[in-house]
Parts: C-alpha cells; sequence; structure tokens
C-alpha cells in the first residue's frame, strides 16, 4: 500500500498549470532532547492531478491542512543532469481538508509562519 497523511502549512500558493495543480506543504515535528525543544521543518512537493479551478485559489500560503495521497518518486533533467525527486499526489476530491480558520492567509492556530526552502532548484514545478 503506498498511502501518505501530512498535517502542514503551504509554503506558497498553490499553481494551476492545465490539469496539475502544485504546492508546497511544510510539516513540522518537535521533541525533547536532553531538556532541550528541538523543532524540524520537512518541506513536501505536493501535486493534485484534474484538479479543479474552484480549489486551487483557496490553497494560499500560511494555511494548514491535510493532505492525503500517494507518493511518487520521479527523475528529470535539468542542464544536462538527472535529477530525482518526490512527490504526494494527492486526491482533488477528498485528498485535501482544510484546518482551522482557512479564510484567510497566513499561518494557523499556533503554527508559526513557515519560510519556504531557500533552493527552489528542488522543487522541480
Amino acid at each position: 500500500m503506498n498511502k501518505v497523511i501530512l498535517i502542514g502549512n503551504i509554503g506558497k500558493d498553490a499553481v494551476l498549470e492545465g490539469k496539475k495543480g502544485s504546492f508546497s506543504l511544510a510539516t513540522n515535528e518537535t521533541w525533547t532532547k536532553d531538556g532541550e525543544k528541538q523543532e524540524k521543518t520537512t518541506w513536501h512537493n505536493v501535486v493534485i492531478w484534474n484538479a479543479s479551478e474552484n480549489l486551487i485559489p483557496h490553497l494560499t500560503k500560511g494555511k494548514k491542512i491535510c493532505v492525503q495521497g500517494s507518493i511518487d518518486n520521479y527523475q528529470y533533467e535539468k542542464d544536462g543532469e538527472t535529477k530525482y525527486g518526490s512527490a504526494v499526489v494527492a486526491d482533488f476530491r477528498n485528498g485535501i481538508e482544510f484546518i482551522g480558520n482557512s479564510s484567510g492567509g497566513g499561518a494557523q492556530g499556533n503554527s508559526p509562519p513557515i519560510a519556504p526552502p531557500e533552493d527552489e532548484d528542488s522543487i522541480p514545478f
């Protein structure tokens, strides 16, 4: 079975190219080590095939969402070099759920604002 469920904040507004919607999602992990709070942010590429034009405008930077889908590993060429990546492929009908107040941009609830990854070359779309 290939299934993933992620809860996080959208890193930048979703883009619709033909039937493919895409955006980045940041998930946070916290733990305590030697009495000190540790935190790690992981960035995920999310793709929605056959995306609805009605959904994409609501997928804006900072919104907290739950994404359900599968992991797709792929390769592509860039500057004559083979690169590898992975993305969460979400089902646009029931694979995206808004969490908390989804009426405006910005981080929701107690989540801190999250900046997009510095190396945008790692996001192939």
